[in-house]
């Protein structure tokens, strides 16, 4: 079975960002699932296991909507972009001190 390659051309960034929460969500239906399943099953450890992940993934969608919010808001304006991405960043090597 062949693995589909993913997307490449997004339209614009707010485009590859709406695709990043789409997929954050995905994420989000699977862990749900899973977490299901357990319940489910009665199986508690598992349970406790996944209960990082579904935190996880609440951060993970927020920060990706909120992105797109962002986004949405400042349109395609060189200048503004280039502020968030620099922000952004930022944002990313804030723990890479310690």
């Amino acid at each position: 079975m062949a693995i589909e390659a993913p997307a490449t051309d997004f339209g614009s960034v707010l485009g590859a960002f709406e695709r990043a929460l789409q997929a954050e969500r995905d994420v989000s239906a699977a862990i749900d699932r899973l977490y299901a399943m357990a319940v489910a099953q009665g199986d508690y450890a598992a349970q406790a296991f996944l209960q990082w992940f579904v935190t996880e993934q609440v951060e993970e969608e927020k920060q990706a909507d909120e992105m797109v919010q962002t986004l949405s808001a400042i349109g395609n304006d060189p200048a503004t972009l280039f502020i968030v991405d620099r922000e952004l960043g930022a944002r990313r090597h804030e723990g890479d001190e310690g």
